[in-house]
């Protein structure tokens, strides 16, 4: 999907155009973490038998993004060593 999304709007990660650059960083990349964020909630917390009242859905959606976050920082640590 990030390929696809790359394709359709010419951006390249390693582009020195400022507008190219801010534009790809706020909706591609942007969009695609978001919409994987969305799809782990929406097709597996919500399908839970526990999930009965809108907190649930707050706290499901913060781990979500804290397990999110975390798998970045550990990708990001363990390619700049």
């Amino acid at each position: 999907m990030f390929g696809l999304l790359q394709r359709r709007a010419g951006w390249r990660s390693g582009t020195t155009d400022l507008a190219r650059l801010l534009a790809g960083s706020l909706l591609i990349v942007g969009l695609v973490e978001e919409s994987w964020k969305f799809l782990v909630v929406r097709l597996y917390a919500c399908r839970a038998r526990e999930f009965d009242e809108p907190y649930d859905g707050i706290m499901c959606a913060v781990v979500v993004a804290l397990g999110f976050a975390t798998l970045e920082n550990i990708y990001y640590v363990v390619n700049r060593a």
